[in-house]
């Protein structure tokens, strides 16, 4: 008993606690509440991994669910094939900056929804291939019916007078497609709580000849991030510099649902790689670039101007700055091209009760503005 858990955290380790992870649940202007469950087993037969989900969205009153398995082919785990069945709600793609539990509060919180989703009902066949620690290489085709949702909620706790802002109609039909990406460097984190050293190349291909769909494009994307020491090098933490970009072009008639977007800040929040000064889904297109550099200076200004309430709580100082562009070549159904190239530039404050980093960020494009976000502070 000397030992036993106490306090107000002891309750993490309690078997309910356990249980949560089977829980899936999430807010958005189509479904509203939705409740479901999920689970995945591991070796059920040999290296057979099986999964599954089910659950009903309450306010587009429309069921869903998923089920897989996936075999690892060798013993060591690095090659796996697997197969997938859905009829589920997805997004138009983003670059994933931020976590679906924060786009969730956001929108239940504030109708701050992020993303733009329509309904897919399918399979897909896949494979994926670890040949080294940081190499990943995926392979897959895909066979779904693709159909438009429409917004069905303008509930949220606050902002009560306000209401979501419309769900774009996308392009229906079915899509079949093959797709590749090949990654190298370790798995990105939201919120740029960690810049890691890494490049992936991502392509997908869609023929109506070749594969019977009814959509005929190929879709490229490039998108790296790096991290390097600048000076100081006998320091802990010694001051670095940080880059995130990503450039996607596209071939034939991209449809609705694979437009490119400029990533922006949202509710208030910018981690590094987001126009924050730039609105939400300010700036689409059929082509895109996009570099969001910054340097951390460390606690080493607050050094030289000798305030040592500031360097011993190892507060840093940060400047940034991104570029970006859009092109299109037909009308858009929602935001619109740069017509030129945006620029921004800023200053940060970081470790904020060691946990918080703010931003003033100068945008330099029109209507020019000075815009403040927060952050998460980079962990090294």
């Amino acid at each position: 008993k000397q030992f036993k858990p106490e306090g107000p955290l002891s309750s993490l380790s309690s078997p309910l606690v356990g249980y949560l992870k089977y829980l899936d649940l999430r807010y958005n202007r189509v479904e509203g509440p939705f409740v479901g469950l999920k689970a995945t087993q591991d070796s059920v037969l040999w290296r057979l991994t099986l999964s599954g989900s089910a659950g009903f969205g309450f306010g587009d009153r429309k069921p869903k669910f998923s089920v897989g398995a996936a075999v690892s082919v060798d013993s060591a785990r690095r090659l796996k094939v697997g197969l997938e069945a859905y009829r589920d709600i997805t997004n138009i793609p983003d670059e994933g900056y931020y976590p679906s539990f924060a786009i969730m509060f956001g929108a239940l919180l504030n109708k701050r929804d992020y993303r733009d989703y329509f309904y897919t009902d399918g399979w897909r066949a896949y494979a994926e291939w670890n040949p080294q620690r940081l190499w990943l290489l995926q392979v897959q085709f895909a066979n779904e019916k693709q159909s438009s949702a429409v917004k069905n909620t303008d509930f949220s706790i606050f902002e009560r007078r306000q209401i979501f802002r419309p769900n774009p109609a996308i392009d229906d039909g079915i899509m079949r497609s093959f797709s590749f990406k090949v990654r190298y460097g370790d798995a990105p984190i939201p919120l740029g709580i960690m810049i890691q050293n890494s490049v992936e190349v991502e392509v997908e291909h869609s023929d109506r000849n070749l594969l019977a769909s009814d959509f005929d494009f190929t879709r490229l994307v490039v998108r790296g991030e790096a991290r390097v020491s600048t000076y100081s090098a006998r320091l802990l933490f010694p001051p670095v510099f940080c880059m995130k970009f990503a450039a996607g072009t596209s071939w034939g008639t991209l449809p609705v649902q694979r437009l490119f977007g400029l990533e922006s800040r949202y509710d208030g929040i910018g981690p590094l790689g987001v126009l924050r000064g730039s609105g939400l889904r300010e700036f689409t297109g059929q082509r895109f670039a996009a570099v969001s550099v910054e340097h951390n200076f460390r606690s080493t200004p607050f050094l030289l101007l000798n305030i040592p309430y500031l360097y011993r709580n190892n507060i840093e100082v940060i400047v940034h700055g991104s570029a970006a562009q859009s092109w299109s070549t037909s009308p858009l159904p929602f935001g619109s091209a740069t017509g030129g190239w945006y620029t921004e530039a800023g200053f940060g404050i970081s470790r904020i009760f060691s946990l918080l980093r703010v931003d003033l960020t100068w945008r330099m494009k029109q209507p020019r503005g000075l815009y403040f976000s927060i952050g998460v502070a980079q962990l090294i």
